[in-house]
């Protein structure tokens, strides 16, 4: 239930359904949350597994050598009731079964579930695909009664940290962090008038982000089906009516327009991601008009980069202004220098490389990389 790898949409959805089902049974149960990682990580900080009073468990937050350990530390959290706080340190020798890099270490909130009234929201955020934000205090003292604050994005909050500034701070913190392009959850050190540190974890769920394909040509196909199976919403615009079915594009949103017709059907707004790919000169000129005139963070043009500056000059002489951040937003070519050469291998270079931007990611060799992996530039 994180803002992370769009892998973790279904593990959301099969999470919650695990959350609802348990609740409708009256069974007790637990939840393990990743909420510090140090070192090179399978899994980032957010990651969520539920354990039952039976041991069943539904995800995971390693590779797998983690889970029995936890399993069994949350039967013991479900018999007293009490949340703890565990740190999983990491030697070279057992490193690579735990996923994690060498010299590693993993904290991992344990707590019965949480039936308070912040909690409740955040769960509710998460099944409908609100921007919102879970502060959860980490202090050891109040391991006993977990202390959190429900945030959405308009700085509206439920439960409370304890004290009014504390509320006010992360209320504030929230807000703008739910207004980056991807957000991420986190542990967050906060020092006090006092000159003490406190921890706290920051667990932010964002809307799904949107990919919005003009054309519905053959290589639209295998971008819109990688897309979805990533966690994308997926819209296609073509005003071909025999392309834009749903025998094609199964899982899309579908739109039937002509440029024309873009402003009353057709939405671009600051989680969406524009690739246009009619092969169509002046449907491209068109959709690339109408993107530029958006809030789209990313609008890819597919084709060689002659083709895009040409389209560049008939909007010029049409007396369509564009300006130079409009354009920064561009990418041609669209996608990552991999060779791609199939519609199926150029699909997956576009999705990198939206992958990457989305991220704050330079897109190279991680051979070539220093540092944690997961940290974006």
């Amino acid at each position: 239930m994180t803002s992370q790898n769009e892998d973790t949409v279904a593990e959301q959805q099969q999470l919650l359904q695990a959350i609802e089902d348990r609740q409708l049974a009256g069974n007790a149960f637990a939840l393990a949350t990743v909420v510090h990682v140090k070192g090179s990580a399978y899994r980032r900080e957010g990651t969520k597994m539920l354990v039952d009073y039976s041991g069943q468990q539904v995800c995971t937050i390693s590779g797998g050598c983690l889970e029995q350990a936890i399993g069994n530390l949350a039967q013991t959290v479900i018999q007293t009731g009490r949340a703890s706080l565990h740190q999983f340190d990491l030697d070279e020798d057992v490193v690579w079964g735990l996923g994690l890099g060498c010299g590693g270490s993993i904290k991992v909130l344990l707590e019965p579930f949480d039936q308070s009234n912040a909690f409740t929201a955040w769960l509710a955020a998460v099944k409908t695909n609100q921007p919102a934000v879970l502060v959860t205090a980490l202090d050891g003292e109040l391991m006993g009664h977990t202390a959190r604050m429900f945030v959405n994005a308009q700085g509206e909050t439920q439960g409370t940290l304890g004290a009014d500034t504390l509320d006010r701070h992360f209320a504030q913190l929230s807000v703008s962090k739910l207004q980056d392009l991807y957000p991420r959850s986190e542990r967050y050190l906060l020092t006090t008038s006092q000159g003490d540190t406190r921890p706290f974890f920051v667990d932010v769920t964002s809307p799904l982000p949107e990919l919005v394909i003009f054309g519905a040509g053959h290589d639209a196909l295998p971008l819109a089906n990688l897309a979805h199976s990533l966690g994308y919403q997926v819209t296609v615009v073509d005003a071909r009516h025999a392309f834009v079915t749903e025998e094609r594009f199964p899982h899309a949103k579908l739109i039937r327009s002509h440029p024309s017709g873009f402003a009353g059907q057709v939405s671009l707004g600051q989680r969406s991601y524009a690739v246009i790919m009619n092969h169509h000169l002046e449907r491209d000129k068109a959709c690339l008009a109408f993107a530029l005139d958006s809030c789209a963070p990313y609008v890819g043009v597919l084709g060689p980069r002659t083709r895009y500056q040409h389209i560049l000059q008939d909007l010029t002489h049409e007396g369509i202004h564009v300006t130079s951040p409009q354009t920064q937003r561009v990418h041609t070519p669209i996608g990552l220098d991999v060779g791609a050469d199939s519609a199926a291998e150029i699909a997956v270079s576009i999705m990198s490389e939206l992958l990457a931007v989305r991220g704050g990611f330079k897109a190279g060799f991680l051979t070539n990389r220093e540092g944690r992996i997961h940290e974006p530039v």
